[in-house]
């Protein structure tokens, strides 16, 4: 009977835990900068059958490796080019790595652990928003976890049947082509630090997880698309995607994204709260690292060092220790079942209602102050509904009932994920110029740009958005895309135009303005 009601506990949770993943991915427009060129470049592929060179409006795209690209055009096969298809695989990936990291626990540690991580997981809002976007990261979390759970099992094995190793070398490949040679970087510092404080000897335990066969199937599964795309551009793409994009995002800040090392650490606590204030009034229990289970030890070493590389980088963004998110949750499970230990929750657990109690001014205030949404300020009292789930988890921590004070509270961190994703986001949403435009009225006509322009549109119009400066011609229609600041040079060319549409990109600075060739 115990049996039973476990199945269905779990069958309920993980059905939950797929509504979250995927609700509202088809209701909200592709607008986020790497969420526009991510989808488009899998448009641009899909719609010319090309699968070796990634392009984003007829131009080479160096940034990420295409197994991304080729999950998209599949989902576009399916579902047609829209937001719906774009994110569809991405929340797949996040389901799959949540039902991985809580059957992981549950065999190991036992239901309650893995009930404690999977709602680790759910609530924290930085993951689900990381998989509602159309993005190469959801792969790269999904087969790094893939990765380093088959080592856990290989190792918890006799060592001698290389099955569980040679499935390592599928995923790890599949990740090294999700977002290049990172996969390789963390997956294998983890396992060398794993097996350096290993009883046995160092060497005797490295060659034991020495497999040739696994590192033929990592190198056929990883290897052919790199040699293509080197032949391909004469290895342009490859100088520009290791140098570029891994070696000097890791030496300097790009893009404007920059910091100390401390921000990285910061992300790490704001995005997995409430689990992460867990671990921080934790770090006892994680210093008994010789008693903690393989797969304990095995999180402990990829999550600190996940942290410490972002750390050490100069480009510091907050998705870049997603990966982490995964093996936080692991640890989480296991410091709050042990022994006595779920009085961990209680400071934690206070610090985090007090989160949720004033998230909803914070909000208000903070869009009443910015001119451009201060007419949508109102939405912040919709997050009302996670501070309402405060009162519940308060009175549980109030009579020490850890654990219904901790389910309650993380479901007010979901609340906060659902409110935003169903309510709260689309208000904002119809002020993007994408929609608040109404250009897709013309999506008849020929589009152009003039300098820098919001790369949305491509997604949107579902055609190349041509380069005025580099045509033969003055065309006589069409619409010009541009931002407000490169008006006045614009003016000098000449066209006679009207202004369709003029307003702020959604969360960022730069104004777009839309222009009707007469």
């Amino acid at each position: 009977m115990k049996r039973f009601e476990h199945t269905w506990v779990s069958v309920i949770f993980l059905l939950a835990a797929f509504f979250i993943h995927f609700a509202q991915i088809g209701n909200l427009s592709i607008y986020i900068l790497d969420e526009a060129k991510n989808a488009s470049a899998a448009m641009e592929m899909w719609q010319v059958s090309e699968w070796v060179l990634p392009t984003f409006n007829g131009l080479p795209r160096y940034d990420k490796p295409p197994l991304h690209y080729y999950f998209f055009g599949l989902a576009y096969q399916l579902f047609g080019v829209t937001p719906f298809a774009a994110r569809f695989f991405p929340a797949l990936m996040g389901w799959l790595t949540l039902c991985m990291v809580f059957l992981t626990v549950k065999r190991n540690l036992g239901i309650e652990a893995g009930l404690i991580s999977g709602f680790a997981l759910l609530a924290s809002v930085h993951w689900v928003v990381q998989f509602h976007l159309a993005v190469p990261d959801p792969f790269l979390i999904f087969f790094l976890t893939a990765t380093l759970l088959c080592f856990i099992r290989y190792w918890e094995g006799d060592h001698l049947n290389k099955t569980w190793l040679r499935w390592m070398g599928v995923v790890l490949g599949l990740a090294v082509l999700s977002k290049g040679p990172i996969a390789i970087a963390l997956v294998g510092g983890t396992i060398l630090l794993f097996v350096l404080f290993q009883k046995g000897g160092f060497w005797r335990n490295f060659k034991s997880v020495l497999d040739p066969f696994a590192i033929v199937i990592f190198m056929l599964v990883s290897l052919p698309w790199y040699l293509l795309i080197a032949w391909k551009t004469d290895g342009l793409w490859l100088q520009e995607f290791f140098f570029k994009h891994n070696v000097s995002r890791f030496a300097s800040p790009m893009e404007g994204h920059g910091g100390g090392f401390y921000l990285t650490l910061a992300y790490v606590v704001v995005g997995m709260m409430p689990g992460s204030l867990v671990l921080l009034v934790s770090w006892r229990s994680l210093l008994s690292y010789a008693s903690a289970p393989t797969l304990v030890r095995i999180s402990l070493i990829f999550s600190v060092l996940t942290i410490v590389f972002f750390m050490l980088s100069g480009t510091k963004l907050p998705n870049y220790t997603a990966p982490a998110y995964p093996f936080l949750a692991i640890m989480i499970g296991w410091v709050i079942t042990r022994a006595g230990e779920w009085k961990n929750v209680k400071w934690a657990g206070l610090i985090s209602l007090l989160v949720l109690f004033t998230l909803p001014a914070a909000i208000y205030f903070g869009l009443r102050e910015d001119a451009a949404y201060s007419d949508s300020a109102y939405i912040g009292w919709y997050f009302l509904v996670g501070s309402g789930i405060v009162v519940v988890s308060l009175y549980y921590w109030i009579l020490a009932r850890w654990r219904m004070h901790w389910v309650s509270l993380c479901l007010g961190f979901i609340a906060v994920s659902l409110t935003f994703l169903l309510w709260a986001f689309p208000v904002l949403d119809k002020e993007n110029p994408l929609l608040a435009s109404g250009v897709s009225e013309l999506k008849e006509l020929n589009f152009y740009h003039f300098g820098e322009f919001n790369p949305s549109f491509v997604f949107l119009v579902q055609k190349p958005i041509l380069d005025l400066q580099k045509l033969d011609e003055m065309p006589n229609e069409g619409v010009v895309i541009l931002r407000k600041g490169n008006m006045e040079e614009f003016s000098k060319l000449g066209y006679a135009c009207e202004v369709v549409f003029e307003g702020r990109d959604l969360f960022e600075s730069p104004t777009t303005v839309l222009l009707r060739i007469k």
